[in-house]
Formats: structure tokens, C-alpha cells, sequence
């Protein structure tokens, strides 16, 4: 029988995706993807990895700090990142250096209402689309 590492790595290249929902092992692939070999291996080695995968969700956890929000009262510190930015902007204003284009063709009817309000629901769910910064002299 396979450890539960390989077989873990064998589904991976096979594309099967494996999950917990509650206590239950869920899997979704391609049925060509998982042939009846694999699948009665991923069912004799369920309760191992079912453990191996609470044990990384876990570790994940306990590893990422948890997010919270920031008093808004006050000027906000730059990342380093947002330094770097400002700082190159300082020598060359006008450059679009930083600027990633992008041409998106749409084919077909356009429900233009649909797209505003897409657009909209992603600068409502990232702060950043939204952030300005002042120059303070």
C-alpha cells in the first residue's frame, strides 16, 4: 500500500482535488483522471488522509495571522511596496512603467449593466481599487 504522501502526489498529477467538508473526504476529477485502482486506494487510506489534511489546515492556520481591521482615524504607513512606487513616481511622473495593459474583446451582446456591476462588486471587495494617496508636504 502507497503512503499517503505518494498517493496524495499521484492524485495531484492525476488532477484529482481532494478536500474536507466537515468530516467528509471530498474528491472531484475526470473519470479518466481516476482509474479504479486509485480510487480504491483513496478509499482504504480515507481516515490517513483525512488526518494529513486537518493536520495541514491547521498548521495553515496556526501560521497565518488572523486579518483585522485598522483604525481608519489616522494616516496609514506605506508598505514597502507603495514606498518603491512613490519614490519612482517622484523621478518620472508621467511614466506608465508600473502600468500592466491589458485588451479584453468581448464578443457577442454586452449587458453592460452586468459588467458595471461586476466591476463595481470588485472595487467594493478590495480596498486598494479604492485607496488614494495624498501627497503631505
Amino acid at each position: 500500500m502507497k503512503t499517503v504522501n505518494k498517493l496524495l502526489s499521484e492524485l495531484r498529477q492525476q488532477e484529482v482535488k481532494l478536500w474536507l467538508d466537515g468530516d467528509k473526504l471530498r474528491y472531484r476529477a475526470s473519470k479518466e483522471h481516476l482509474n479504479a485502482e486509485l480510487l480504491t486506494q483513496l478509499k482504504n487510506q480515507k481516515s490517513e488522509i483525512v488526518e494529513f489534511l486537518r493536520s495541514i489546515a491547521e498548521q495553515h492556520q496556526s501560521s497565518t495571522p488572523p486579518l483585522v481591521p485598522v483604525d481608519r482615524s489616522e494616516d496609514l504607513p506605506l508598505s514597502f511596496g507603495q514606498q518603491r512606487l512613490w519614490f519612482l513616481h517622484q523621478f518620472e511622473p508621467n511614466s506608465s512603467a508600473n502600468n500592466v495593459p491589458v485588451v479584453v474583446r468581448f464578443t457577442g451582446d454586452l449587458n453592460v449593466p452586468a459588467l458595471e456591476q461586476s466591476l463595481q462588486a470588485v472595487v467594493a471587495r478590495h480596498e486598494i481599487l479604492r485607496t488614494t494617496f495624498p501627497a503631505i508636504h
